[in-house]
């Protein structure tokens, strides 16, 4: 079964979300990079997502999940603009049955929430125990990315060992049109996942 995640934001998500059972629907791909997950064996599994960055992430945490014994911890930091935008909220304690630490935030909390409110990157204080032996894997908005990222090598974990998913239009898909250039990547062929030793320098430079 292929399932797929989709936020209605224009003509095309729309339809897709309005599609019936028996509607046909062409699909090309996969394309481009993969979160590379074995970077985590035998090693601490940090998962850190922000707003619909935890569809991509939902992958990761539930292949980590289905072979637990393969991870030492399994740490997910989530994070939202609001309670109710808070994706795949019904699944949090399952995952946390199933041996994930689930961490939760908000950027702006509401009557009936209860948990934590700030940036996601407020629950990074205490999740990094071993940090030589943290494989993280982020994704969100670019500027939580970069804070996050930072704060990772800040706390030891080797730049080398954080995977992030650029975003960039893309319209061929096959890296021939260059609209999804990044630097010397093409990110629908080389991307959009990197290794942010590959993506800081490209940052820095986006940033001048």
């Amino acid at each position: 079964m292929l399932a797929q995640t989709i936020r209605a934001v224009g003509a095309v998500t729309r339809a897709l979300c309005e599609a019936a059972p028996g509607d046909v629907i062409g699909v090309r791909g996969p394309f481009g990079t993969d979160w590379q997950v074995s970077r985590a064996d035998g090693r601490d599994m940090l998962v850190v997502a922000d707003g619909i960055g935890l569809a991509p992430l939902r992958p990761v945490l539930l292949t980590a999940l289905a072979q637990r014994a393969r991870y030492d911890r399994v740490v997910l930091l989530a994070g939202a603009r609001s309670p109710a935008e808070l994706i795949f909220s019904r699944e949090l304690e399952t995952w946390r049955r199933r041996g994930a630490d689930v961490r939760v935030t908000v950027d702006h909390g509401s009557d009936r929430w209860h948990g934590r409110v700030g940036p996601v990157t407020t629950l990074l204080e205490d999740a990094v125990v071993d940090p030589a032996g943290t494989a993280a894997f982020v994704c969100g908005p670019e500027i939580m990315m970069l804070r996050c990222a930072e704060a990772l090598v800040k706390r030891g974990v080797a730049a080398t060992d954080i995977r992030v998913s650029r975003e960039r239009t893309m319209r061929c898909g096959v890296a021939q049109c260059g609209h999804c250039e990044f630097g010397p990547f093409l990110l629908c062929g080389d991307g959009p996942v990197v290794s942010y030793d590959q993506a800081a320098p490209l940052v820095a430079l986006e940033e001048l």
